[in-house]
């Protein structure tokens, strides 16, 4: 009686997150959880439904028989995090980044070389010079380039 008084007179039962766990759970279990059961099991899993991300991107890709999912999630982190844990996720965020920008430069590559193409814009002439002196094309190979495309291991 005392739980039903808590939920304003409403059966815990009603509840739609606890109607939806007992319509999955086989009849003879679903009918042995006692109220104070059930309100403790809302109270513990209602705590996570209310956390939302201000960037949630849910979905999945399916290819034949084989299908994969993504979660792309956003938001302030209030979980407390042991030192290995800490250390993981640095690592996870430093390779995140690089191959971040990685892709980012490669994208960029791309995308000067369309532009340049597109508009049919060259290489000054002092570039191309410049380039095949740093490629051991030119006799005047700079000093700071000490070796050869052709002669590798012959100094200046």
């Amino acid at each position: 009686m005392k739980q039903q008084e808590q939920e304003g007179g409403k059966d815990i039962r009603q509840d739609p997150l606890i109607a939806g766990i007992l319509s999955r759970l086989p009849e003879k279990v679903a009918g042995s959880f006692s109220e104070e059961q059930l309100l403790s099991l809302k109270a513990a899993l209602g705590a996570q439904r209310g956390h939302r991300h201000p960037f949630d991107v849910r979905g999945g890709i399916g290819l034949g028989r084989l299908r994969w999912y993504y979660v792309f999630l956003f938001g302030r982190d209030w979980r407390n995090y042991h030192r290995r844990e800490g250390r993981c996720n640095r690592l996870s965020l430093l390779l995140f980044w690089f191959f971040f920008l990685l892709l980012a430069m490669a994208l960029g590559t791309v995308l000067l070389t369309v532009l340049k193409l597109g508009l049919g814009l060259d290489l000054p002439a002092y570039a191309t010079g410049l380039l095949a002196e740093l490629a051991g094309d030119s006799p005047l190979r700079p000093a700071y380039f000490p070796f050869s495309g052709a002669g590798l291991g012959a100094g200046a």
